[in-house]
């Protein structure tokens, strides 16, 4: 108690702006001269003993001057409906730390750039309406939009980007999954320490300075790999996944005082209030006054804002239909209220389980299948060890499988479960050309032991039917005829009409797409180990070496190589039908 009451007591002369105690443990992030800045909250909101760990949290009217509130962004955007990354891109721009466009877009998919991703980054931090102590110099800041200038000045003062990488950083070039892992490592204060080799085919491609960044992200789950083994770490990152990575990292780590993120097991919402038992924050680069209170496993209610919108399992929901013993995320307010409700599947899980948690060994269709006959009658899941319903009346009710494309569930006959395997039998066709997923939330089935599943969050488990329309090139990254491509470039890219998928290996498409420097009629080698990727619809061509200055160059791709979800093959690009030059 006199641990809260002190923390109480110092809360009191932030708000009323008397002193702040610089150097101190509880000092706000960001105020200082300090080059590394305290990461986290200054201090718990107030709190009300409520029994023996058992609070209840009251609401705190923040000091404007010290803890601006930032109007919401618009939690829905015309083009997110059944996006997989929906529900972060809510839990992310409710706080405005990212925003749409003026047209009520989101644009999920379109990259981000590193001048946008920086800025996310200081938004995050609860930044961006500081000014820097230091501008960039006129070399750096004529090659820096207005907008991004002071955010970029403030992201190597608080030690994101370093001075190293601000000599030649290019902001208008698209921020990449290495360097995107590198700046949120820093901006959370993780522990790199020594770097072990990683689960990754591609890790070699990691640069070197960088690598220890990728596993500290990678064994904090906040960033994964992808199909195959690879890391992709010249990828660059999409506005959706963006969302869905400053979640997660959020989630487990409480870098803004304004915008706190907790997780646990719902147990009890009302009309204005959802009570949970919220598990420790799992990454603690803070006070020891807030390890002592937000790393202990503790019964919580916390008030509902007026205008909170939630999700389970993905999908949007009413506050209401949120489940009790569902995993759940809460994002607070500065009043310490709710605005966003994540229950169920979703962007974020619960901590995984060192291996020994029910998982899936295979699924049937495979997750990301494509041409997947119409007609198909069931679905499969098999799981690494017998399975039991914990309620057969909740897995026959629980299970949804949406047209992602339309938004309407498909019928399901039944759900069964024998042995290791859970079949979804259908009771209709599947229509042609559209995209599936199945949709699960965790806690319905359950093995010997009575370990939970996690269950199917959206994008866990997604398939393509056939359909009929060959894929065309919608987009190209050089774009056909520019001729002012800036040198260094090493990641080339077509956007498609729909998803697309290798007809046969990666290998066989990468043998039929040729570069070609034409100005020296000479070919560039393609990368030795990750030469190209497909996601979604877009293809990426990767070179072993950057695009050379003041030359021009071709590009072709075979016919057949590449298919839609129908199997119908596309075209390919023959000679003049994508050259570009460098600057």
């Amino acid at each position: 108690m006199y641990r809260l009451r002190r923390m109480v007591m110092v809360l009191g002369l932030l708000c009323l702006g008397l002193t702040l105690l610089a150097g101190t443990a509880l000092a706000a992030p960001g105020h200082g001269k300090e080059k590394q800045h305290q990461r986290g909250p200054a201090m718990p909101p107030a709190v009300q003993a409520n029994g023996q760990n058992n609070v209840r949290i009251m609401p705190v009217q923040f000091n404007k001057a010290v803890h601006p509130v930032r109007a919401a962004a618009e939690s829905k955007f015309k083009d997110v409906k059944g996006h997989w990354g929906q529900d972060a891109i809510s839990a992310m721009s409710r706080p405005g730390l990212i925003r749409g466009y003026s047209d009520d877009t989101f644009r999920p998919d379109a990259t981000v750039t590193k001048d946008e991703a920086v800025t996310m980054l200081v938004r995050m931090l609860g930044l961006e309406n500081q000014r820097a102590q230091k501008a960039l110099t006129p070399a750096v800041a004529k090659n820096c939009p207005a907008w991004a200038r002071n955010n970029l000045a403030l992201a190597v003062e608080h030690g994101i980007v370093t001075p190293a990488e601000l000599t030649s950083f290019s902001g208008q070039a698209p921020a990449e999954r290495y360097q995107v892992a590198a700046w949120m490592a820093r901006a959370a204060g993780l522990n790199t320490g020594k770097t072990v080799n990683l689960p990754f085919r591609d890790d070699t491609a990691i640069p070197a300075a960088y690598r220890a960044y990728v596993q500290a992200m990678y064994q904090n789950s906040i960033m994964s790999g992808y199909p195959g083994d690879l890391f992709l770490p010249d990828q660059p990152i999409r506005r959706a996944e963006m969302a869905s990575l400053m979640l997660r990292l959020m989630v487990q780590c409480p870098v803004n005082p304004q915008y706190l993120l907790v997780q646990g097991t719902v147990k009890q919402v009302d009309d204005h209030s959802i009570t949970l038992t919220v598990a420790p924050y799992r990454i603690h680069p803070m006070s020891v006054a807030w390890r002592d209170w937000w790393g202990k496993t503790r019964t919580q209610t916390y008030a509902l804002a007026d205008d909170v919108v939630a999700f389970a399992n993905g999908k949007s929901v009413s506050p209401a239909d949120v489940a009790a013993g569902s995993h759940a995320v809460l994002v607070l307010n500065s009043e310490a209220k709710v605005i966003v409700i994540l229950a169920g599947g979703g962007s974020v899980q619960p901590p995984p389980d060192n291996g020994s948690a029910l998982r899936v060994e295979s699924l049937s269709p495979a997750n990301g299948a494509t041409g997947v006959d119409t007609g198909i009658a069931s679905l499969q899941a098999v799981f690494n060890e017998n399975i039991y319903p914990v309620d057969a009346n909740a897995l026959v009710t629980g299970i949804t499988v949406e047209n992602v494309n339309s938004g309407i569930d498909v019928p399901i006959q039944g759900i069964t479960t024998s042995g290791g395997t859970l079949t979804v039998q259908l009771n209709a066709a599947l229509d042609g050309g559209q995209k599936y997923q199945v949709l699960m939330p965790d806690g319905l089935i359950k093995d010997a032991d009575g370990r939970q599943f996690a269950g199917f969050k959206s994008g866990d488990w997604v398939f393509t039917t056939r359909g009929q329309t060959a894929p065309v090139v919608q987009s190209l990254s050089p774009a056909n005829g520019d001729e002012n491509v800036p040198a260094g470039l090493k990641t080339l890219t077509a956007v498609f009409s729909g998803d697309v998928h290798a007809v046969g290996q990666l290998s066989d498409l990468a043998a039929g797409i040729q570069v070609k420097n034409t100005t020296d009629n000479q070919l560039v080698p393609l990368d030795g180990v990750a030469p190209v990727s497909i996601l979604g619809d877009t293809l990426m061509i990767r070179l072993k070496d950057g695009l050379t200055d003041q030359k021009d160059y071709q590009v072709t791709i075979n016919g057949n190589l590449l298919a839609d979800a129908a199997g119908n093959k596309f075209a390919g690009i023959a000679g003049g039908g994508w050259t570009f030059g460098t600057r």
